[in-house]
Formats: C-alpha cells, sequence, structure tokens
C-alpha cells in the first residue's frame, strides 16, 4: 500500500466517525431528559422496537415521524429532516 492508499483509507476512517445519524442526536435528547425509549414510543404511537431501531443508528428518521419529534419533544421537524438529510448525503460520499 502506498503513502496516498494509506491517507485515503485514514482520511475517510476518520470522515467516518463524524458522520452522526439523527438516531444518536435522538439517544442523546432522550437522556437529557429522562425519557424512556417506551415513553417516546407511547407518546408519538409508534413501536418501541421502531424507536431502539433509531437510536441504535438502524433506521432513518422520517418526514412523518420528525414531525411527531415536534409534537412530543419541541424540537422542530425540519431539525430532524435536516440531520437525516445531511447523513444521508455524507454517507453517500465514502
Amino acid at each position: 500500500m502506498g503513502l496516498m492508499d494509506y491517507m485515503e483509507e485514514k482520511i475517510n476512517h476518520i470522515s467516518r466517525e463524524f458522520i452522526i445519524h439523527p438516531g444518536e442526536t435522538l439517544k442523546e435528547i432522550l437522556e437529557d431528559r429522562n425519557m424512556s425509549q417506551r415513553e417516546l414510543a407511547i407518546r408519538t404511537g409508534v413501536k418501541e422496537a421502531h424507536i431502539s431501531k433509531l437510536v441504535n443508528c438502524l433506521a432513518p428518521i422520517s418526514v412523518s415521524f420528525a414531525k411527531r419529534l415536534e409534537d412530543v419533544l419541541g424540537i422542530e421537524a425540519t431539525f430532524w429532516i435536516n440531520l437525516q438529510q445531511n447523513y444521508e448525503k455524507e454517507s453517500s460520499r465514502l
């Protein structure tokens, strides 16, 4: 492996570490508010398994769910939509 290949591999690794799935943000907000995944599921009207997939970065945040988060958490739907779009955009570059 040449120097350029090595550097490109390192840059890609670092870039992946800085791409944040919106589920990570949601998880932090729930922790800050002492809200369980179960409570969020009940208040948003979705299954707890779906919330688990979100906070474990296994599912995207849809526009309809972003609106539910706005209603429950008071954080604008556009915030969640933008996080998801940015995540998808940055992920596609790698």
